[in-house]
This record gives C-alpha cells, structure tokens and sequence, in this order.
C-alpha cells in the first residue's frame, strides 16, 4: 500500500515560494527517494492568487518538474486562492484552473482515483470546497460549501464504488472544524453526516488555515489532519506530513523538509 505525503497551502507565484516549493521538493526526493511507493496529495491554494495572468501554467510546471516527472503520483483539490482571489472568486478562473490542471474546465467533483500498490489499494476522494462560493455574495470571503449535489455524489461513491479498497482518504480544502467567521465550510455539519454515515473513512484531509494541527478521532475519523502550509507562507506552521495507512496515526511523521520556514512571502 502506498504512502501518502500530504502537503497544502503552497501559495506558488509569491516572491519567494516558488523557490521554497522547489526546495521542499528537493528534500522530499532525498527523504523519500521511490517514488513508486508513495502519492503526493495537495489540498489547495496551489496558488497565491489565481486571477493572475499565467500563473496557473507556471505552478503546472513546477509541480510537474519537481513531482510528477520524477514519477510521484499526485492528487489535488482546489483551493479558495486558485479560484480568484483568495477573497472574491471567479467562475471563470476557476474553468482556467480545472483545464490547466485537470484537462477539462467542466471537471466535476467529487474526484475518485483508485491507487493500488503492494499490499492494497486506497480510495482518494477529492472534493470542491469552493463549489458554492460564486457569485455577488457567496463568493466574497475565504470560507467555503462543499454543497448537496457534491454530497449526495460522495454517499453514493463511498457506499458503491470504494468496496474493493481497503483504505479510503476523502481531501478537500476547508478546514471542516473551523466554527464562525470567514474561513469555515458553511457545511460541515452536513459531511459531517455524510462521513459518518458511510462508517469507512479512514482519514479527512484538508488545509487552508496554516495551523497544521491534527484532530485525530474527529468525527469518528482516525486521521483527521490539517496539512499547515508546505512551504511556510506568511510565517503559516510548516508541514509535511508522511503517512503509512497500514500503521496507527502514531506513526505519522512530519518531514519537516524546510529547515527555516521564516522566510516565506
């Protein structure tokens, strides 16, 4: 079964992170040197601000440079910055990020990728946390509504289509434990039921605060985990975080692959 390492919140095409995601990246190839052996999740906010003319085309780049050409395979979900920008968001910045990074600007979510590897395969399930939050009021903000279409859709994919998996990862962008304010998931009550309906979930994944805490045993969930921000942005709580699903969350490691995360735009 392959390991996971989950990273978030890279904000590329600031000033100073694109060369601080290169660096990561050059000792998460030195730290975890098969890639065959693992997946690469991004939960969000790949970008600083998405509006920016061109950048998605240079953040591809990078991430395929630095991760996908040197043969690990990685699974994202959008973020409240790659829609627009990081406050406001833009239907059409958000056709421009799914063509770029997904092929299609029609992509649909929930994502399901099936991922086999010696030992047994896992479930990624990826979801839009932002696919409620356009318009003149519901996009103005940073929080986010995974919304019932995308809800239903999960139910069905984790009662019917995850049966010969033995490990199932649901990743999104939100924080879903966020209360109040402007960066909850006005719906997490809603998953929350979904989730604990389905009973198979063995791990929620997610970013957008920078805080990079856990909540393990959340919502019934034995991995519950906030993935902070990869490369440090804002002085955000750096992490990379390293996975085995066929050992307890004990064993999750932090890489810590960027010694002085201080420096960050």
């Amino acid at each position: 079964m392959k390991k996971i390492i989950h990273l978030s919140d890279l904000h590329l095409c600031t000033r100073t992170n694109n060369q601080r995601f290169k660096q990561l990246a050059s000792q998460l190839r030195t730290a975890c040197p098969n890639p065959e052996e693992y997946v690469v999740l991004i939960t969000g906010d790949l970008l600083d601000k998405g509006k920016t003319e061109g950048v998605f085309q240079i953040a591809k780049q990078l991430i395929d440079h630095e991760l996908v050409d040197p043969g690990y395979q990685t699974l994202i979900v959008p973020g409240n910055h790659d829609y627009g920008t990081g406050v406001h968001n833009s239907e059409a910045v958000a056709a421009n990020f799914k063509k770029v990074f997904y092929g299609d600007p029609n992509a649909a979510f929930p994502r399901r990728d099936i991922v086999s590897g010696a030992g047994g395969d896992i479930a990624f399930i990826g979801l839009d946390s932002n696919a409620q939050e356009f318009g003149p009021f519901a996009g103005l903000g940073a929080d986010g509504e995974v919304g019932e279409q995308q809800r239903n859709d999960l139910a069905t994919i984790l009662a019917n289509e995850v049966n010969g998996a033995q490990k199932v990862v649901v990743y999104l962008h939100h924080n879903p434990l966020v209360r109040g304010g402007l960066m909850r998931l006005d719906d997490a009550e809603q998953l929350k039921l979904v989730l604990q309906g389905a009973g198979n979930v063995d791990a929620l994944l997610f970013g957008h605060n920078h805080s990079g805490k856990n909540a393990c045993g959340s919502w019934g969930i034995e991995r519950f985990y906030d993935g902070g921000t990869a490369t440090g942005h804002h002085d955000g709580t750096t992490r990379h975080r390293l996975m085995d699903l066929t050992q307890q969350p004990f064993f999750d490691v932090d890489l810590d692959l960027l010694a002085d995360p201080n420096g960050a735009e």
